[in-house]
């Protein structure tokens, strides 16, 4: 949910603190500039409110490399989760599996996966054809590695293609886009 703010922190916005506490949920992904102003005062006020927050490292910037550095070791000494853009989406995509195993319509988890990458700056293609669970989510990763080709964040993409590939999904790149199957 976008929210426009005018403090450096994202909880000093009544609207989004209201929503935090309306998820009940406790994990906050965090992504945005400048890492060692808003992106660490928002982490470090999550951090006293009693959230636990997940900084997403290549997803923040600063205008300096070294001020990212500080901001990053800063968050770490706080307690703050440090994690990367692929990794945050693979676990995302297991507790995606974990709740369509243990009942979660998986269409609901799939909305949610196409919100965050929205936030992290993804454009990705809803699929139009219904297809099992796992065919479904395939799809989702092939088009988040497009997306992430098209924007020259190769690799990103590389690491989507050898964590499909790890699960025994070949993709194939094409003209038309990215075609996937299942090794043999």
């Amino acid at each position: 949910m976008p929210v426009e703010k005018i403090a450096f922190s994202c909880c000093d916005e009544p609207h989004l603190r209201l929503a935090l506490e309306r998820s009940g949920r406790s994990l906050v992904i965090v992504c945005g500039i400048e890492a060692h102003v808003c992106v660490l005062q928002t982490t470090i006020d999550l951090l006293e409110l009693g959230y636990h927050p997940v900084v997403v490292a290549d997803c923040i910037a600063s205008r300096f490399p070294e001020d990212k550095a500080v901001a990053l070791d800063r968050m770490r000494t706080e307690g703050v989760l440090i994690t990367s853009c692929e990794s945050i989406l693979f676990e995302l995509a297991r507790e995606i599996n974990r709740g369509a195993e243990g009942g979660m319509h998986i269409a609901e988890a799939q909305n949610m996966l196409l919100k965050l990458a929205g936030v992290l700056g993804l454009t990705l293609k809803e699929e139009t054809q219904s297809t099992p669970d796992a065919e479904a989510f395939v799809s989702l990763l092939a088009s988040i590695r497009d997306d992430l080709r098209q924007n020259r964040q190769w690799q990103l993409a590389d690491r989507i293609r050898k964590g499909l590939a790890d699960l025994g999904v070949t993709l194939e790149d094409t003209p038309e886009g990215t075609r996937w199957k299942y090794r043999t």
